[in-house]
């Protein structure tokens, strides 16, 4: 396999937007990805003939040059339609799994687990994945999935990751996708309700062509789903659901966590963060001023931006 200019670990948002960046510079670009489809937070899952946006399906985005690069790429891919832009910069995603396929464009993706780095002394770097594939090399290798991830990434491949890196911290999230019956009333879901945090009705908003629900948990509950059994947090999501919907007829439920869900405390000062001899550069949606889950994949555009600027 010949060397690449640059290879992409992760395709969320900072990774597409770092690659195709690149790609449109005339540089030869890779994106390794373990996911079954690119997006990261720009997702949507599926459980039958049920949908559910278990991502991001509303952005803030107050950076023009943020919105100018989502505006091209969507333009570009003939998708505008995937957006309604309001007069308070949120943008609402019509179909958010579509706007991350646009960001992608005819970039190479590369389904895989990187397990860890090849970095020898000089020269090009490797990415070793895991099932015994050839190792993928390039000049320069991005690392944009979470923070938390850089840093066991890097480890493994016996390099520093630094307490630059290690102050990154994240929320976790759990969500219950549950397929029903029939469609029920508003599921309306106290603020002091220990396990439910909302409940998103993807039938109403027109999102699932049949009945479905997506129950997303409250932080301690998702936290309290990494700690004990997922099977224990799979029934007391589905009983609290119950309690508030009785009409309810589930017919099919999937727990879907994230141990690095949206960023609660951001590195300080850089949108990204380039590391050793400049070979390696770790972005995302960890690095910026935000820690606001509504500004999360701004950010992590602006930082892919940022990052391009430096490969």
């Amino acid at each position: 396999m010949s060397t690449f200019d640059l290879a992409v670990v992760g395709a969320g948002a900072a990774g597409l937007t770092l690659a195709t960046c690149l790609q449109a510079r005339g540089r030869r670009v890779v994106v390794i990805d373990k996911g079954a489809r690119p997006g990261g937070r720009l997702a949507a899952r599926h459980l039958g003939d049920a949908r559910f946006d278990t991502g991001a399906v509303r952005l803030r985005v107050e950076d023009d040059a943020v919105a100018r690069h989502l505006d091209t790429r969507l333009r570009a891919a003939g998708r505008g339609d995937l957006v309604a832009v309001g007069s308070d910069r949120w943008w609402q995603l019509a179909d958010a799994a579509a706007v991350a396929h646009a960001l992608l464009g005819d970039v190479e993706v590369v389904p895989a687990l990187v397990t860890h780095l090849d970095v020898p002394d000089i020269g090009p770097v490797g990415a070793v994945v895991h099932g015994g594939a050839p190792v993928i090399r390039a000049q320069r290798i991005a690392l944009t999935m979470p923070a938390p991830q850089v840093a066991l990434l890097l480890a493994r491949s016996d390099l520093d990751p630094g307490d630059r890196l290690r102050s990154v911290v994240y929320r976790p999230a759990a969500v219950l996708l549950a397929r029903l019956a029939a469609p029920v009333a508003e599921v309306e879901v106290p603020a002091a309700d220990a396990w439910l945090a909302q409940v998103r009705d993807e039938f109403r908003r027109g999102r699932s062509p049949v009945p479905a629900l997506t129950v997303q948990a409250t932080e301690p509950a998702a936290r309290r789903g990494f700690e004990q059994d997922a099977t224990d947090l799979t029934a007391r999501l589905l009983t609290a659901l119950l309690a508030r919907a009785p009409e309810a007829v589930v017919r099919e439920v999937s727990l879907k966590r994230w141990r690095y869900a949206t960023v609660r405390t951001p590195l300080a000062g850089g949108t990204f963060l380039s590391l050793g001899d400049g070979r390696l550069v770790a972005a995302g949606d960890g690095f910026g001023p935000s820690s606001d889950p509504g500004r999360g994949v701004a950010q992590a555009v602006r930082s892919g931006l940022d990052a391009a600027q430096n490969c």
